[in-house]
């Protein structure tokens, strides 16, 4: 499924994603993609004053500074009139090297999905278990990459992708102008099995987080002797009891490095 947050500017949607991500990493889940919370300025009056854009990078919550309101931009002697946002007149000058930045977090990311990874011993002393599937975010998608083709090209080619074997959902912010939404429908979500459209409410940050966790488990197994499989077996009831102790989780299935699998203790072939 691909949700697609939408609306129209400050109606709080980063702070309503904000919210989701601490809520779905405070059950287990893990949400890779970006963010991008606004840099802010009380005035004289007492108000706020938006000077910025930053990205925050996930999982790591890296802090990329993004983004710089145009004229402040040409005041402080920061802008580049060959930038993408300057061509495209947006109100926001965005630098292409903090573009390339942002991408370069998403080229790692598809090569995570291509290359899936295997937990050694101490990762699953540390997780536990391990989600079996992330959920993909990326705040946001304006005309710089609907109409313009540019911008954060790379989180484009992962949405592109869709869901598999490392996704099992995604969430886009894309603003309620220039025909936003419909275009990301038409480019991503059959890919996804289909799209929702939602707003930064209660009901839609609850329907997300309700969604199951589906969890698979990794088991350290050295050899097919009969000492590495009683430990398999030990191991294999630990996770088993844990993730189905758990109500928000769904077992997939419990891995082994010699390629047992929690329905078989026997070499697939």
């Amino acid at each position: 499924m691909l949700y697609i947050l939408t609306g129209d500017v400050q109606i709080g949607k980063t702070r309503w994603l904000q919210a989701l991500v601490s809520d779905l990493e405070a059950r287990g889940a893990i949400c890779d993609g970006v963010i991008a919370p606004g840099v802010w300025r009380e005035d004289e009056t007492g108000g706020f004053d938006k000077l910025g854009i930053d990205n925050e990078l996930l999982p790591t919550h890296e802090v990329v500074h993004f983004a710089r309101r145009d004229d402040l931009a040409r005041a402080e002697g920061t802008f580049d009139a060959n930038a993408q946002s300057a061509k495209a007149m947006l109100r926001w000058h965005i630098s292409d090297e903090a573009i390339r930045k942002v991408n370069a977090h998403f080229d790692a990311l598809i090569q995570a999905a291509e290359v899936p990874q295997k937990l050694d011993a101490s990762e699953c002393a540390r997780l536990h278990a391990g989600p079996a599937k992330r959920m993909l975010i990326v705040d946001e998608l304006g005309r710089l990459e609907l109409l313009r083709n540019e911008g954060l090209t790379s989180a484009m080619e992962l949405l592109k992708r869709g869901s598999g074997e490392r996704y099992e959902c995604a969430l886009l912010v894309a603003r309620d102008m220039f025909d936003l939404p419909r275009r990301a429908e038409m480019r991503f979500a059959a890919a996804w099995g289909g799209s929702k459209r939602i707003s930064p409410t209660d009901e839609a940050h609850d329907e997300i987080v309700a969604r199951k966790l589906r969890v698979a488990a990794y088991a350290r197994v050295s050899s097919s002797s009969e000492d590495q499989l009683n430990s398999y077996r030990v191991q294999n009831q630990y996770y088993s009891e844990l993730i189905s102790g758990n109500p928000d989780w769904e077992m997939v299935d419990i891995y082994a490095d010699e390629g047992i699998t929690g329905t078989s203790v026997e070499k697939r072939e």
